[in-house]
């Protein structure tokens, strides 16, 4: 659904229905196109018995969300969600951006404990519709506490704030238990669940 809201009261005005995604969740990023005229919209759908993604790609009119989306059928743009083509591959929590003239794909390793994968990866495009390049890392997590490394998740680029540095992204830490407990004392330590940033430059990405 989507839930149209009133600004700055934050009141919900009214919901509407999405069109059928053919089992394609939506969300890993949109990009606004005033060239075009549309909004494109990034999906991810499972691999059976993996746990990689496909990444897919719609768009609907920037100024009328509320129509019937079209996908990405490898070759032209459909209505048809059930012919939807994937268009790069990924692992756990993709996210989508445009960077400078590149289109950003980032996942990380799968980590639901600690201990677990700590490599954040990208893949780039020269095209909104793909295809991406294969995945590289770009970064490994440092964060550690008495030599174990936590849970970690949602990796977002925000390159809005490119500065000479390179690129903002960041990602979540959820604690290191179970290695480590989580309330020693009964008392929880609030900088081992929180967002961090790090800076990636630029050439890493657009390589």
């Amino acid at each position: 659904m989507w839930a149209k809201m009133k600004f700055p009261e934050m009141k919900v005005v009214n919901y509407s229905a999405l069109p059928d995604f053919n089992g394609i969740t939506f969300g890993l990023g949109f990009i606004k196109d005033e060239r075009s005229g549309y909004v494109y919209g990034y999906g991810q759908k499972n691999i059976p018995q993996t746990i990689e993604n496909n990444v897919y790609v719609a768009r609907f009119p920037i100024n009328n969300p509320n129509t019937l989306w079209e996908c990405w059928d490898g070759a032209a743009w459909s209505r048809d969600m059930s012919k939807a083509a994937a268009i790069g591959q990924a692992a756990v929590t993709p996210h989508v951006s445009k960077v400078n003239n590149k289109y950003l794909l980032l996942s990380s390793a799968l980590s639901v404990a600690c201990d677990q994968g700590k490599e954040i990866f990208a893949s780039v495009s020269d095209k909104i519709t793909g295809p991406f390049s294969a995945r590289k890392t770009i970064y490994t997590i440092d964060d550690t506490l008495q030599g174990h490394t936590p849970f970690f998740y949602t990796v977002v680029a925000h390159p809005q704030f490119n500065n000479k540095k390179g690129l903002l992204i960041t990602y979540c830490i959820n604690g290191y238990a179970p290695c480590l407990e989580a309330c020693p004392g009964g008392r929880a330590q609030p900088d081992y669940y929180r967002p961090k940033g790090i800076r990636v430059p630029l050439k890493m990405i657009e390589q």
